[in-house]
């Protein structure tokens, strides 16, 4: 189907008993808050597509684990998986084929892969106490304030962006 999909601002917050969210394939964009205190929901698939995720939208969601996120990503919202305190491993963007050939590889360089920006917000993995990997491949322009604080357990970062301009204020 055509046209932007949109699940709204605070639509399953403090679902307690939700474990398990499969998003459609025509999800584009999740509202503020939108699981926000789901405490027990432990695996979300991410459909390749979604462009959004809201502020807070995962906050305070205790069991889950890990979060892979597709290359159409554009924008995480402040503190949107602020307190996931089982959190194990964070993803944005798949990598790109190791044998892709070469001169396709110095086109991507020179002109990138997308136009559009890439932001994580402040605040955004703030206090994922269990926390240890995060990758980032797609094109970051931006990683806000806070956004990995109080991740004590991180141990392993990798930042394949090249557009990335600003950490922090």
């Amino acid at each position: 189907s055509s046209g932007t999909v949109v699940i709204g601002d605070e639509a399953f917050k403090n679902c307690t008993s939700l474990e398990n969210v499969d998003l459609g394939d025509n999800i584009t964009s999740l509202g503020d808050r939108a699981f926000k205190g789901c405490t027990k929901l432990e695996a979300v698939t991410i459909p390749d597509g979604l462009e959004t995720i809201g502020q807070g939208s995962f906050r305070n969601c205790g069991s889950l684990k890990k979060m892979k996120l597709p290359n159409s990503v554009k924008n995480i919202g402040k503190k949107a998986f602020k307190n996931c305190k089982s959190m194990k491993t964070f993803t944005l963007g798949t990598a790109t084929k190791k044998n892709a050939k070469s001169s396709n590889k110095k086109l991507a360089l020179r002109f990138g892969t997308t136009v559009a920006k890439v932001s994580i917000g402040a605040s955004a993995l703030e206090n994922c106490v269990d926390l240890r990997s995060v990758v980032i491949n797609s094109q970051v322009t931006k990683i806000g304030n806070s956004t990995f604080r109080y991740c004590t357990q991180l141990r392993k970062m990798l930042v394949k962006s090249l557009k990335l301009q600003k950490v922090g204020n």
